[in-house]
């Protein structure tokens, strides 16, 4: 009984102690001069993103400005590309 009740006290305490949030580890990295693994990875997963948010809005557009036949052929040319582009992956990986 006592060493259970030991065990909830040290499980308990954390949430007393009044931990800060742990600050972000990201903060602060410039991506000009990124040196370490962590960083270029932090850098090029900021990149990729920002690209595909500019990727998915102009893509957007592009179907909003689309007639409905010409909507879905982007739709099929959109597939294709990454049946495409999945394929070709797997071949360079193999």
């Amino acid at each position: 009984m006592r060493a259970a009740l030991i065990l909830v006290v040290f499980w308990a305490l954390p949430a007393f102690a009044g931990n800060p949030v742990a600050e972000d580890p990201f903060k602060g990295i410039d991506c000009k001069n990124a040196q370490v693994q962590m960083e270029l990875n932090y850098c090029a997963d900021r990149d990729f993103q920002a690209a595909d948010k500019k990727l998915n809005a102009t893509y957007r557009k592009l179907l909003d400005a689309s007639d409905p036949k010409e909507r879905e052929l982007l739709k099929t040319a959109e597939r294709n590309w990454i049946a495409y582009r999945d394929s070709e992956c797997a071949y360079e990986t193999a």
